[in-house]
């Protein structure tokens, strides 16, 4: 087959049945054999086909895959395709594409045929499109030409891939393919629009139609598939639909406009041959001399000097653009922290790649000319404070980088033609990064305009948007006024770019992550290389000037370009990085000094090289590997949490080798490029340099400035108790300090530690000087207000989450340790000897690895426990260890490390414990994170004594309160009403109350108060005797509850529910077979009956009616096993008792519109089916915020009818399975889980059963409870403070009422959920000497009443807090 153009470009039309040879093939046949005389005959062509009908083939195909299917579809499935997992028809009325196209047959059939009559088109299609602009146009180079062909086969490549691999067959597959498809349209489409001929006006705007069709779809389809996913609005999914279907028009009409493009070129069908055995073939590739294209970039706006006003609004607007930058994954890193994994807004990165957009001139050009404006726009990321809820406040900040990037990207590459304009938009981007450093210094590493940050944690906002609003304004004017330069600028034309794009990419790509993950920060390069005392290195005041100014010196030496892009100055930045990386301390800071200077000095050669290759290809590979380095920067730490994290487990040497690998083959292309000189104004040159300068003088300046200041304002370390030598000590998971909502906390963290008065604590993910975290370093702010030495932890290169301490009293000697990690995180340890009241004390701050790694858990444990063991000081521990009280990891904690737990008793713990020995214990407090984080904080008063020996063992006895000095008690204004956030296992009350209770009755001084939990769990589980019944058994003894009897009676469906011990029938139900679609409960005690019936609509969905209430049994998503049951609320709720976690809201709440909340579920086991089937959950709480007169026979009979449903299942599976025998299915299934699953799998899947009970907890508590803050009239009347913020336990007038408005309930103080004080040792009783001093009265344990009590769970998992009794007596406390 022969391609000819009828253009006579590259041939001459042939008429039909000829054609003629080039004159280099003329000759014969190289293998040919031919007789004397023989005539070499020539190639005859048979048949020509019109290139233009391979678009029409291809537009025609794949509109009727879709079409016909929808048609199809909808004529044999209707509501079932339209409905979705949380509504049907009506609400839904327009089926989605994969609803239409891979749901039903025969739709699923047609749709799948005529995709794959479209894949030869489709193919054809690309190939002829690289040949038309490789070889016909000229609009594309052959190394593009080649790029965009591969784009193009892969792109159908995974178009096919989620055609034939549905969800239901893999979904992970389908979801890759899915996207490797989205990936790959953006550079397609935007590829063939900047390769399009422009002599074809036509095509290039139906393309850019299309084009601009399609990507301003994409928001809007988005948010109303948040709607429908997250919001769960009715009707959202069928305007999603449309949205979708509109992707499709767009998508295959943008293909489609190729048919104009290929009107000239014709495809020939050639026999080579002609009857001769050999011929030569007709044409040969590379025949006709063919020009690489130049890339035809217009100059850039020629600008006259800018005074210094215009001078200081770039530096500003530079300066927003790094704050934006450091902003986007510190915002992103929300979303998977407080998901525990992935969460999928990790997507928000990839806004970084806008920059590619720039390969359509129209659009650089209209960027650069108004950049002001998009500068304006690119404002909304500071404005994103004012959005409440995280993911609006980052979908606007990932907008308002994204158009920064392509501002800053667009006004370098249309001032490359102007190297004076050049300079100086690439030294104010630099200055903008020293300008981010210097505002850091000034608030702590804090950004004040991070969407992070508000007035009431520091922020100025509101100043920095103003300030971003003038300068977007000076730019403005001062570009207006060039419009004589614009006009001439538009006549010079671009310089041939030399060297290789993809090597200027790598450089600028490399060079951008440097510059964020090292020097973003003052002090992130002193952090990465920290150490223990007495040598820890520099501290970040005052030595935090000297980064800055090592960043400036590289901007000084800059303009000498021969230096900067010599292989010499490279040398010296490799030898900087390699003593960065492996030097600790003061050795490793100076590598990290010459490194930052490095980066500075080779930025302006390097942005100045990869402007000069065409951008689309060149940026959007410097965004990817930006991107790429970023990923791998979290990988080496978080490869515990992500795909493929074994293979970069702590391998920041790998990436510290590609960023100098990347970087020196930046530098060898910039070696290459030259500067145009016929625009160079030596004038502008030096007035840039000369302002460059001067702002490094005055950077410099005010970075000495805010040392000094804050040097000068730092409080000296003073314990809080020095008279009685004692002390308190605390354990904190404080989250990478962001609170629950998305704000920084340290603010608020101080103030908790400040008014708790602790003397040591530990803080536990802790080490925020990464990318992802912001490089920040909070605790120079906790530190330097309160007055404390910090010990930072293990260095942020060890590859940990960090853990940190804080100490008033001196750290003698620490030392950092890495537990012992085979197969999970990293763990870390601090063992450091502080000099307490002159007396030795050592303690530990550990953070052990996670539940699922027992090996690691028990190493480091083990590893712990030498330490302490070995060690000859009073000891305190302060960890965080994963386990339950009494178990195995810790008995060797404490046992083996000779330390006494603080409260043997706390049978509630599960991570964070406190351990000492050789000390007098005071009091033990557990106190409520209020909203700050999402774990509480641990307590414990200690006392030193003369004889340390003496106190080797503890004892636990325990006294009332009042027996303890005053001034040793913890802080009233930590004792007040709670705001329950989730439902706990154990609730506290006031210690006023509780006070006069034990006063009251002495005799019940002891006494345990006992509430139902919050959520009962029970165990369905197979009876391997008999196959007609099921046990129904509690989760945490494993009693047997209920016992399920199918009775086996021909041609009828019999159940029974009974009790065990009794078999006293509690409930039954008769029909005709199990798949009856109405069924009628009766139960037994007292006599009742519910009909339950299968709902008429399509799907899974039973209802029924319990004392006026409408409930119904639903899948929790229609690919889900989860069986849910819920109820619609109406009149009003009962919250008289206040045991619910919605005891923000009065008692007898009225709403004003249902309710539907889920109050059982079923979820079965995953991933086995042995021991038990699932567990069957019912919601206690959510039961009982209705009024029923009988709840326990509203669960007996939820029961009854979930078990019909397992009745059913079995039937179905009977019909298919010739000769069935349930009951010995049973016997071999658990046969085979005694002799094949061993314990420590088992173990392993009820972990993971027990993490998605507690997350299906979590997710239907928030649920309830945005519901019934919807639903309820009730309005706060809370008021805050007049005057301070912090009223006086003893004087203040201000109280709060039992319920606080919805806004301040994330918002609670922190409050002490237990409190214990240790009693007098009853063998040395000595005057005027505390020993240890406890109260047992506030011992709280869960004991429910009729089902499973909760199995304690990991604190950072839920919120603790103390709920009260005598409500008049509340004090506020609104500072945290």
């Amino acid at each position: 087959m022969v391609i000819r153009l009828s253009t006579g470009r590259r041939a001459h039309p042939l008429p039909l049945g000829t054609i003629t040879m080039p004159s280099n093939q003329s000759k014969q046949h190289p293998y040919a054999v031919y007789s004397s005389g023989e005539e070499v005959k020539q190639p005859v062509a048979l048949t020509k086909i019109p290139a233009k009908f391979v678009s029409y083939s291809h537009t025609v195909f794949a509109y009727s895959a879709f079409f016909i299917a929808l048609g199809v579809g909808c004529a044999t499935h209707y509501e079932k395709i339209v409905r979705n997992e949380f509504y049907g028809y009506p609400d839904e009325w327009f089926p989605s594409v994969s609803a239409t196209t891979g749901d039903r047959y025969p739709a699923r059939a047609i749709f799948q045929i005529f995709i794959a009559l479209t894949s030869g088109p489709r193919f054809a299609l690309v190939f002829l499109w690289f040949w038309l602009t490789t070889r016909s146009t000229l609009t594309a180079s052959k190394g593009f030409g080649n790029f965009l062909l591969g784009v193009g086969l892969v792109r159908t490549v995974a178009c096919g891939g989620w055609v034939y691999i549905t969800s239901s067959d893999d979904h992970l597959t389908h979801d890759i393919a899915m996207v490797l498809y989205l990936l790959c349209t953006l550079p397609w489409q935007i590829g063939v629009l900047s390769t399009s001929d422009k002599k074809n006006p036509a095509a290039v705007r139906w393309r850019k139609f299309f084009t601009f069709a399609f990507f301003t779809t994409l928001p809007p389809m988005i948010y109303y598939f948040i709607q429908h996913k997250v919001k769960r609005v009715p009707g959202a999914y069928t305007t999603y639909a449309f949205f979708e279907w509109s992707l499709i028009l767009y998508d295959v009409a943008f293909d489609a406009v190729t048919a104009l493009d290929f009107q000239n070129f014709e495809l020939f069908v050639v026999d080579v041959t002609h009857g001769s055995n050999f011929a030569p073939a007709s044409t040969v590739e590379g025949t006709s001399t063919v020009t690489e294209p130049k890339d035809a970039v217009s100059s850039s706006l020629l600008r006259a000097l800018a005074d210094i006003r215009g001078y200081i609004a770039d530096v500003y607007l530079a300066f927003v653009f790094w704050s934006m930058l450091t902003a986007l994954a510190l915002l992103i890193w929300y979303f998977p922290l407080f998901n525990m994994g992935i969460s999928g807004y990790e997507a928000f990165l990839i806004v970084t790649i806008s920059p590619m957009f720039l390969g359509i001139g129209s659009l650089r050009r209209l960027v650069a000319r108004y950049r002001g404006v998009f500068h304006l726009l690119s404002l909304a990321g500071v404005a994103s404070y004012l959005l409440p809820e995280p993911p609006l406040r980052l979908a606007t900040a990932a907008f308002g980088i994204s158009v920064s990037m392509l501002t800053w990207c667009a006004t370098w590459v249309e001032s490359k033609n102007n190297a004076a304009e050049l300079e100086r938009n690439i030294v104010v981007w630099g200055l903008g990064l020293l300008v981010h450093n210097l505002v850091k210094l000034f608030w702590w590493t804090e950004n004040p305009i991070w969407p992070i940050m508000k007035p009431s944690n520091g922020g100025q906002n509101q100043i920095g948007l103003v300030l971003g609003i003038i300068a977007c304004a000076e730019m403005l004017v001062r570009d207006s006024l060039k419009t004589d330069q614009i006009k001439k600028s538009k006549s010079t034309k671009s310089a041939v770019p030399k060297g290789s794009w993809l090597f200027a990419a790598a450089g600028f790509g490399s060079l951008l992550f440097s510059l964020h993950s090292m020097f973003s920060d003052s002090s992130t390069i002193m952090r990465w290389v920290v150490d223990g005392y007495p040598n820890p290195g520099p501290e970040p005041v005052p030595w935090g000037v000297a980064t800055i100014a090592a960043l400036g010196l590289g901007m000084v030496i800059s303009p000498m370009r021969s230096f900067v892009v010599g292989y010499i100055w490279y040398a010296v930045g490799c030898a900087a990085c390699l003593a960065f990386y492996n030097l600790p301390g003061w050795n490793g800071y100076y590598g990290g000094l010459v490194l930052g200077a490095y980066l500075t000095s080779v930025a302006p050669a390097l942005i100045r090289s990869v402007v000069s290759h065409p951008p689309f290809k060149t940026l959007l590979t410097a965004t990817m590997v930006y991107n790429l380095l970023c990923l791998a920067h979290v990988w080496v730490v978080a490869y515990e949490f992500v795909p493929g994290g074994v293979y970069a487990r702590e391998r920041t040497n790998w990436i510290f080798s590609c960023v100098m690998i990347f970087l020196g083959l930046g530098i060898m292309n910039a070696q290459k490029s030259t500067v145009s000189h016929q625009s160079v104004q030596l004038n502008a040159i030096r007035s840039t340099r000369r302002y460059t300068r001067v702002f490094l003088v005055a950077i410099l300046a005010l970075s000495g400035l805010a040392s000094f200041s804050r040097t000068s304002l730092t409080k000296t370390p003073q314990p809080y108790q020095p008279a009685d030598k004692a002390f308190t000590a605390g354990i904190w998971t404080i989250h990478f300090a962001l609170d629950n909502d998305m704000w920084a906390s340290e603010t608020r963290m101080r103030d908790v530690i400040r008014d708790l008065e602790l003397d040591v604590v530990g803080l536990l993910e802790s080490d925020t000087q990464r990318i992802i975290m912001g490089n920040r370093d909070w605790a120079q702010y906790i530190a330097e207000d309160l007055g404390y030495y910090v010990d930072f932890g293990p260095a942020t290169m060890k590859h940990t989450w960090g853990c940190l301490m804080l100490s008033k009293f001196p750290i003698k000697k620490s030392t950092h340790h890495l537990l012992p990690s085979p197969v999970g995180e990293l763990a870390c340890a601090i063992h450091a000897t502080l000099d307490v009241y002159g007396q030795d004390v050592d303690f530990i701050v550990s953070h052990n690895g996670q539940e699922e790694n027992l090996l690691d858990r028990r190493l480091q444990t083990t590893e712990l426990a030498r330490i302490m063991r070995e060690s000859t000081n009073p000891f305190v521990f302060l960890g965080y260890v994963v386990t339950k009280p009494h178990e195995e990891i810790y008995q060797i904690l404490y046992k083996d490390g000779h330390i006494n737990d603080i409260d043997v008793t706390d049978h509630d713990r599960w991570c964070q414990y406190i351990g000492y020995r050789q000390l007098a214990r005071i009091g033990y407090a557990r106190v409520s994170h209020g909203g700050i984080t999402d774990t509480e904080i641990q307590t414990g008063k200690f006392q030193i004594v003369d004889d340390p020996t003496s106190r080797q063992e503890a004892e636990y006895n325990r006294r009332h309160e009042s027996s303890v000095p005053q001034q040793l008690r913890y802080p009233d204004h930590f004792r007040g009403a709670a705001i329950l956030l989730k439902p706990l296992a154990r609730y506290s009350f006031s210690l006023s109350s509780l006070n006069q209770l034990s006063h009251s009755c002495p005799e019940h001084s002891e006494m345990t108060l006992e509430f139902p939990a919050p959520v009962h769990y029970l165990l369905v589980a197979p009876d391997p005797r008999n196959h007609s019944i099921i046990d129904v058994k509690r989760k945490d003894t494993g009693a047997l509850v209920y016992r399920k009897i199918r009775h086996m009676v021909p041609n009828l469906y019999a159940l029974s529910l009974i009790r065990p011990d009794t078999y006293s029938v509690l409930t039954e139900t008769q029909s005709l077979s199990s798949a009856s679609k109405e069924k009628v409960i009766m139960l037994q005690e007292p006599e009742n009956s519910v009909r339950v019936r299968l709902n008429g609509r399509l799907g899974f969905e039973w209802i029924f009616e319990w004392e006026g209430h409408k409930l119904r049994w639903i899948k929790e998503s229609p690919l889900s096993n989860t069986l849910e049951c819920h109820v619609v609320c109406t009149g009003k709720l009962n919250l008289l008792y206040q045991t619910s976690p919605f005891a923000c809201l009065p008692s007898n709440t009225t709403l004003t519109e249902d309710m539907e909340i889920c109050v059982a579920q079923y979820l079965p086991r995953n991933g086995i089916k042995g021991s038990y089937f699932g567990v069957y959950s019912v919601w206690q709480n959510n039961l009982a915020l209705c009024q029923l007169k009988d709840p326990l026979g509203l669960k007996l009979a939820m029961m009854t009818i979930l078990f019909t449903f397992f009745d059913k299942s079995d039937d179905d599976k009977r019909k298919k399975k010739d000769n069935y025998h349930l009951e010995l299915e049973f016997q071999d299934l658990t046969l085979e889980t005694q002799n094949i699953m061993d314990q420590t799998k088992l173990h392993k899947l009820d972990l993971e059963t027990d993490k998605m009970l507690m997350k299906a907890q979590q997710k239907e508590d928030k649920r309830t409870e945005k519901q019934l803050k919807r639903s309820s009239a009730y309005s706060s009347t809370t008021t805050s403070p007049a005057l301070s913020p912090i009223p006086s336990p003893s004087s203040s007038s201000t109280y709060a009422d039992i319920a606080p408005s919805t806004k301040n309930t994330k918002r609670s103080a922190p409050l002490l959920r237990s409190l214990s004080y240790s009693s007098r040792d009853t063998r040395n009783r000595t005057p005027n000497k505390l020993t240890s001093f406890l109260t047992p009265f506030t011992k709280v344990s869960a004991a429910p009443v009729d089902s499973l009590a909760q199995k304690p769970v990991r604190h950072h998992q839920r919120a603790l807090s103390v709920g009260v009794t005598d409500m008049s007596a509340v004090t506020t406390y609104h500072r945290y």
